[in-house]
């Protein structure tokens, strides 16, 4: 990669840093928020539906992307405007009192995080060829993960000392951050080339390459694993274990360290030595052992929900690193459709997610603790489908 291109790259991942870190100051305190720091009132058991609403206007927007990108001039320009919608509804949650604004502006602001993420895919792929995938995926997840990582134990300090307002408040000053980065270098970024998304002729795609169905399948359950352990997780530890919001920043803050420590080593043994099945399959059996393991603890010890929460992330991030830097082997920018796809597997993910914890919730005598299990058991299914794509290596 030309020095040139190498240093815009950079800039991407600069901008995708500081929205992840804001990222991280709201994903594992919103569900909460939204049941009782918002004065909204919604029952734990009821959360879910707005971000299902969210992950809804999510794929509508992914659908339209392209006529979003005709209407304002440039992928740089959408970019930049999903930070200043993410701002915008940032600052309605600090000075809203509305239960019906605040949760609207959820939805909005939660359908915009895949925008966002999915114009950040295209410009990096834009800078990426196959012989260095993995290493190029390795960096943008472990630029996430490192994001994600510094932000729970703040997070947690600033809502117990201030408030839920104090949080959203710090996070759009992040987003600001990013939007200032953008605005002085996004003229030299490459504008990406890319066709009309079109979700059907994407899908046809998939069904029909038993590499792309696979992977994808794969993914989704990533996903689906996320969207359970990110609404529920710290709706459990706060209200059922009795944990303070200290505690949980530490805790999370420490579960995130995979996504920093070993995603840029395994992407780069997935490019050099292993390929992607081997590390998708020992991931997958981490993290349904690991998951399982939740529903049987009852301590208080953050020590135990540390260890057992940080070994579900190992295993989350080997999958999560082997199945993009599988997928994006396979593709190249120009191919929004197969990406659109295969990035939908997260909105999609958080509307069954939810309506699903949501149904399992509303049964006579389900006890919290059981989702767990449940999403254990869910989980199995990725061994079939991984089973059936063409390794690498």
């Amino acid at each position: 990669m030309k020095k040139r291109s190498k240093r815009l790259l950079w800039v991407v991942y600069g901008v995708f840093f500081l929205y992840s870190v804001h990222s991280a100051f709201g994903i594992y305190i919103n569900s909460t928020f939204l049941s009782e720091g918002c004065g909204c009132g919604i029952p734990e058991n009821m959360v879910g539906l707005l971000f299902t609403a969210g992950s809804i206007v999510g794929v509508v927007l992914t659908l339209l992307i392209r006529r979003f990108v005709a209407a304002i001039g440039s992928a740089k320009r959408l970019h930049i405007a999903t930070l200043v919608g993410t701002i915008a509804a940032l600052l309605g949650f600090v000075f809203s009192s509305s239960a019906v604004v605040v949760g609207l502006l959820f939805v909005f602001y939660w359908g915009l995080s895949y925008i966002f993420n999915f114009m950040s895919d295209i410009l990096v792929e834009s800078y990426s060829d196959d012989s260095t995938t993995g290493d190029t995926r390795g960096v943008f997840l472990t630029i996430a993960g490192l994001g994600s990582m510094m932000a729970p134990y703040l997070a947690g300090r600033l809502n117990e000392l201030y408030g839920f307002s104090a949080v959203y408040l710090s996070a759009s000053g992040l987003v600001v951050l990013a939007l200032i980065l953008m605005l002085s270098m996004g003229k030299q970024i490459k504008e990406p080339r890319f066709e009309k998304v079109n979700i059907f002729k994407g899908m046809r795609a998939f069904f029909k390459k038993k590499n792309y169905s696979g992977i994808f399948a794969t993914n989704f359950l990533l996903q689906f694993f996320f969207s359970w352990m990110v609404i529920y997780t710290p709706i459990y530890l706060i209200e059922h274990i009795g944990l303070s919001w200290t505690q949980l920043g530490i805790i999370f803050t420490v579960m995130l360290t995979p996504y920093v420590l070993i995603e840029i080593p395994l992407g780069k043994l997935a490019d050099r030595l292993l390929g992607e099945k081997e590390i998708l399959h020992t991931g997958i059996l981490v993290m349904i052992l690991s998951t399982a393991g939740l529903a049987f603890v009852y301590s208080q010890s953050i020590w135990l929900w540390m260890i057992l929460l940080l070994l579900t992330r190992i295993g989350a991030s080997a999958v999560q690193v082997a199945s993009e830097s599988y997928f994006f082997k396979q593709v190249d920018e120009t191919q929004v459709n197969a990406i659109s796809v295969f990035r939908l597997t997260a909105p999609t993910s958080y509307m069954i997610g939810p309506l699903l914890g949501t149904l399992f919730l509303s049964l006579p005598n389900f006890q919290f603790r059981w989702l767990f299990l449940v999403l254990a058991g869910i989980l199995l299914i990725a061994f079939p489908f991984i089973y059936r794509i063409q390794d690498t290596k």
